[in-house]
C-alpha cells in the first residue's frame, strides 16, 4: 500500500515536471503572448468590474496568475501546479477507498485535456481555475453528512458556482447529481436532479437580463476563451469528463491487479503517451515561432533575432518584419537583406490589418523609424481589436512612450498612472513619470529624444502606399536618420524601383563603401540603361561586374529556368529581381 502511494506521488510529480518543461522550453512565447494582452490592476474599481460578471472570481484569479507569464519559467510553473491540482482533486473525488490505482490513472484525463486547451493562443487561465474551484467545492459538499443540509448546500452552490466560475455550472450540476446517487434514495434523487438542472440552466437566462452579453456567451462562458463567441471543446471537455468518469461503475474505478505497481506504471505510461500525442497535435510550433520573433522585437533583442534567422530562415511575414528591423538596428539591412528570403515590401512594413497581433510588430518598425503618430495608431487599433475587450500592458506602455515623444504629456500621464497599479510595470511607470512636462529631460533621453528628432515636420496621410516617398520625407526631416535611409534603399530594391534607388542613393562618392546588394541593384540599373555602351563607373567592383556578366550568361543558357540560375546566384539581388514575383 505504501509503495503504491509513492508511485502515485511520483506519477503526479513527473506529470507536473513534464508540463513545466513543455511550456518553459517548447512553448514559452505563448505565455508571453498571453501576458501582453491583459492589464491586471491592483485597483478596487478593476476588481469590482471583473467580479461583477458571472465567472468573475475564476477570471480574476486567472488574470492575476497570467501577469506572471511575463517570465516563462514562472508561468510554466503556475500552469504545472494548477494542472497537478486538477488531477489530485479529481482523484479525491473519484476514490472511495484509500488506494485505487485505476481511479488515479483516470484522474489524469481532465489535466491532460486542460494542457491541450492551454496550447491554444486564445485559451485563458480562467477555465482551469474554474475547474479547480468546482472540484474544491464538490469535495467540501461531500463532507457534509446530513442529507437535508447537503441538498440545501447543493442548491445554493448553483448560484455561487455560477458567480464564481461561470458556464461550468451546468456540468457541475450533473456532477452533483452523480455524486449524490450513491447516497440518496431514488425517490429523493429525481426531484433533486430536476431542481439542480433547472437552476443550472436558468441562471444564465436570469443574468442575461442584467449584463449586456449575448445569451450564447452566458452558456458558453465569456471568460474561458479569448474569442468569447466560440466554443472551446478542450476546456469543456476537461470539465465534462469529470462527471463522465464518475459514471463508470465503482468496481471499475476500484479495480486493482494482483501486481498493482507494474500495472499502474504501465497504464500511467500509456496515459502519458496518449497525452503527449494529443498535445503534439494541438500545439503549433509555427505560431510559437511567430510569437518568438514578436517577443524579441518587443524587447529589442536584435542579435537573438538575427541568430535565430541564421539557424532557420523566416517563413512568415511577422518573422520577416522582425528580422529586417533587427538588421536595420544593427546597421546591416542593405548589406544582408537578401541573405534571407524576402516577400516584397510587406517584409519591411506590412499594410495595416484589423487584428490584434500583426499591427504590434509593424508598430515596432514605425516607432524605430520615428514615425511616431503611425506607430501610435497601429498600437491603439491593435488594443481595441482584442476580442475579449481587455486592455494590454504592452500597448499601454507604448502609448505612453509615443505621447511623451509627441509632447502630449497629459495623455501619457493617464497611461503611466494605470501602469503604476500593475505588479511588473510599476517601477518603469514611476521612473517615466519623472519625464512628464520636462521637455529638456525628454530631449536628453537616449531613446525618446532621438525619436523626437527623427519625427517628420510635415503633415501627410500614411496609408501604407508609396513607402519610399514617406521614408524620403523622414530623411528630409532628419538626414541623420540612418534607419530611414536603409529602409528607403531596401524598399526601392524590394519594389524593384531601380530609378528611385538611383535617385535617392545618388552618385557614390570616391572611396565610399557600397553594400553588395545596393551595388548589385545599381549595377543592374546601369546595365539596363547603357548596354555596355559606356564605360563601367569606377565605384563598381570588377568582381561585381564579372558576376553580373556571369548571371546574364547563366540566365541565357537556362532559358529563364530559375532553378538552374539560383544554384549559383540564389543570394543575389539579381535573382530576387528576375525571379521573385
Amino acid at each position: 500500500m505504501k509503495q503504491l502511494r509513492w508511485a502515485f506521488a511520483l506519477a503526479s510529480l513527473l506529470f507536473g515536471v513534464a508540463v513545466l518543461l513543455f511550456f518553459a522550453l517548447a512553448y514559452p512565447h505563448h505565455l508571453h503572448f498571453q501576458e501582453q494582452y491583459q492589464l491586471f490592476l491592483f485597483e478596487k474599481g478593476y476588481v469590482i468590474d471583473v467580479m461583477s460578471v458571472p465567472g468573475g472570481l475564476a477570471d480574476l484569479i486567472g488574470r492575476f496568475l497570467t501577469q506572471f507569464f511575463l517570465f516563462a519559467w514562472v508561468g510554466a510553473t503556475i500552469i504545472a501546479v494548477v494542472l497537478v491540482g486538477v488531477q489530485l482533486l479529481t482523484y479525491r473525488l473519484l476514490r472511495t477507498t484509500k488506494s485505487e490505482p485505476f481511479s488515479y490513472i483516470l484522474s489524469f484525463i481532465p489535466a491532460v485535456l486542460g494542457c491541450c486547451f492551454l496550447c491554444d493562443d486564445s485559451a485563458l487561465m480562467t477555465a482551469p481555475i474554474a475547474l479547480l474551484l468546482i472540484l474544491v467545492i464538490s469535495l467540501l459538499i461531500r463532507l457534509v453528512e446530513k442529507e437535508m443540509l447537503r441538498h440545501l448546500l447543493m442548491l445554493v452552490s448553483i448560484f455561487v458556482i455560477y458567480m464564481m466560475c461561470g458556464a461550468f455550472v451546468i456540468p457541475y450540476a450533473i456532477l452533483m447529481v452523480i455524486e449524490e446517487r450513491q447516497k440518496c434514495s431514488s425517490s429523493r434523487l429525481l426531484p433533486l436532479t430536476c431542481v439542480l438542472l433547472l437552476l443550472a440552466l436558468s441562471v444564465p437566462v436570469i443574468w442575461h437580463r442584467f449584463v449586456h452579453l449575448s445569451l450564447e456567451q452566458f452558456y458558453v462562458g465569456p471568460h474561458y476563451y479569448r474569442l468569447s463567441d466560440e466554443f472551446s471543446w478542450w476546456a469543456w471537455g476537461a470539465m465534462v469528463v469529470v462527471p463522465l468518469i464518475m459514471l463508470l461503475p465503482q468496481w471499475i474505478r476500484e479495480w486493482r491487479a494482483r501486481r498493482p505497481i507494474p500495472v499502474f506504471i504501465t497504464l500511467w505510461l500509456v496515459m502519458m503517451v496518449v497525452g503527449v500525442v494529443m498535445v503534439g497535435r494541438v500545439q503549433s510550433q509555427a505560431q510559437e515561432n511567430v510569437m518568438a520573433y514578436d517577443f524579441m522585437a518587443r524587447n529589442a533583442q536584435w542579435n537573438r533575432i538575427i541568430q535565430k534567422a541564421q539557424k532557420q530562415a523566416p517563413k512568415n511575414q511577422v518573422a520577416a518584419v522582425a528580422l529586417n528591423l533587427a538588421l536595420a538596428q544593427r546597421g546591416l539591412l542593405t548589406e544582408h537583406i537578401f541573405d534571407f528570403p524576402q516577400n516584397g515590401i510587406a517584409g519591411l512594413l506590412p499594410r495595416f490589418t484589423s487584428d490584434y497581433v500583426s499591427p504590434l510588430v509593424t508598430s515596432e518598425v514605425l516607432y524605430r523609424l520615428g514615425m511616431i503618430n503611425s506607430a501610435q495608431r497601429f498600437v491603439f487599433e491593435a488594443q481595441e481589436a482584442i476580442p475579449d475587450f481587455q486592455k494590454s500592458a504592452r500597448c499601454y506602455k507604448r502609448l505612453a512612450e509615443t505621447n511623451i515623444i509627441n509632447g502630449a504629456y497629459d495623455v501619457a500621464r493617464k497611461y503611466l498612472i494605470s501602469l503604476q497599479h500593475t505588479l511588473f510595470y510599476r517601477s518603469w511607470a514611476t521612473a517615466t513619470l519623472a519625464l512628464i512636462d520636462d521637455d529638456a529631460a525628454v530631449n536628453a533621453h537616449p531613446e525618446y529624444g532621438t525619436l523626437r528628432r527623427c519625427r517628420s515636420n510635415q503633415n501627410y496621410f500614411f496609408g501604407g502606399n508609396e513607402l519610399s516617398q514617406i521614408l524620403a520625407r523622414q530623411l528630409e526631416s532628419n538626414p541623420e536618420n540612418r534607419m530611414a535611409f536603409d529602409y528607403l534603399m531596401a524598399s526601392c530594391m524590394l519594389e524593384k524601383e531601380l530609378d528611385k534607388l538611383e535617385k535617392y542613393y545618388g552618385v557614390p562618392a570616391q572611396g565610399k563603401i557600397i553594400s553588395n546588394y545596393v551595388q548589385q541593384a545599381l549595377l543592374l540599373k546601369w546595365s539596363q540603361d547603357y548596354k555596355n555602351a559606356e564605360a563601367v563607373p569606377p565605384f563598381f567592383q570588377p568582381e561585381m561586374v564579372q558576376g553580373l556578366n556571369d548571371f546574364y550568361s547563366a540566365l541565357q543558357f537556362s532559358n529563364g529556368n530559375p532553378k538552374l540560375v539560383q544554384k549559383r546566384f540564389a543570394n543575389t539581388y539579381w535573382s530576387y529581381y528576375f525571379f521573385q514575383k
